[in-house]
């Protein structure tokens, strides 16, 4: 008999709790620490098949390794989504890629759910699981229990979008970040948290046009970006925030614009 396929895309719907027994050599007695893992660990949603990778629940990993054993344990974040998904007919948020039942009237002038599933960091002794477009959600090191989205003490205003993909300065234990708005004007808000875990506006980088950024690097003085042109059409933007198409369709490569490179001072 065939084995069942395993894809990238099966999802684990169960939450574990064990100690790793099973497997090859030894671990070193004096390795102590845990390594935390984040990613969307079901692409389904009130029974509904989600549209896009980036859609998929936020699911926590965490392996804690102390006198030479292993301990495993996984948690869903508990958003919004997550919880009304358990219960609702198909998905009860859009997403970046895919449309709530019920057509434009459902979807319409209506954000992605943050669905907290593509980073996470530590920093001030807390535990942040990330999203590129909304606020952290904030998460018990020890148990993985959701605590909630975290705001910076009310600092991170509105969407509050902050970047899965922050950086530190090994120096001064500082994070960097940044986030993209398309409101009132295209932009990236630039962060730095400090080390006792106050976020600090630096600035922002006005784009030329609405188009898409990913990541961020650092140097001694500088937070530096280097944007391909994923721009977002005019009318795709509309369209997509009107309800008549994933935002994820609203993004084009145009390659005759070339490649964006800032320097915003640290």
């Amino acid at each position: 008999m065939a084995s069942p396929r395993v894809t990238a895309y099966a999802p684990l719907y169960d939450e574990f709790d064990y100690v790793i027994d099973d497997y090859d050599g030894e671990l070193p007695a004096d390795l102590h620490g845990t390594l935390y893992r984040n990613g969307p660990g079901k692409l389904d949603a009130g029974g509904q098949q989600l549209g896009h990778l980036f859609d998929g629940d936020g699911m926590l990993s965490m392996f804690t390794f102390a006198d030479g054993r292993l301990h495993y344990r996984n948690r869903y974040v508990a958003t919004k989504h997550y919880r009304k998904s358990l219960a609702s007919k198909g998905a009860p948020y859009r997403a970046l890629g895919t449309m709530r039942p019920g057509g434009i009237l459902r979807n319409a002038l209506r954000f992605p759910a943050n669905v907290a599933n593509t980073g996470v960091v530590t920093h001030a002794g807390k535990l942040l699981a990330l999203w590129e477009d909304g606020p952290p959600t904030e998460v018990d090191p020890d148990t993985l229990g959701t605590i909630g989205i975290h705001r910076f003490g009310g600092k991170l205003k509105w969407l509050g979008a902050f970047s899965a993909h922050p950086k530190w300065d090994p120096a001064t234990g500082e994070m960097f970040n940044f986030g993209m708005a398309m409101l009132p004007v295209p932009k990236l808000i630039c962060y730095r948290v400090d080390r006792a875990g106050t976020l600090h506006r630096l600035g922002q980088l006005k784009l030329p046009a609405p188009m898409f950024n990913h990541d961020v690097g650092l140097t001694a003085r500088h937070m530096v970006f280097v944007i391909p042109p994923l721009m977002f059409p005019p009318a795709k933007m509309l369209a997509a925030g009107l309800g008549m198409r994933n935002f994820i369709d609203a993004i084009d490569y145009e390659a005759s614009r070339g490649t964006m490179v800032a320097l915003v001072p640290r």
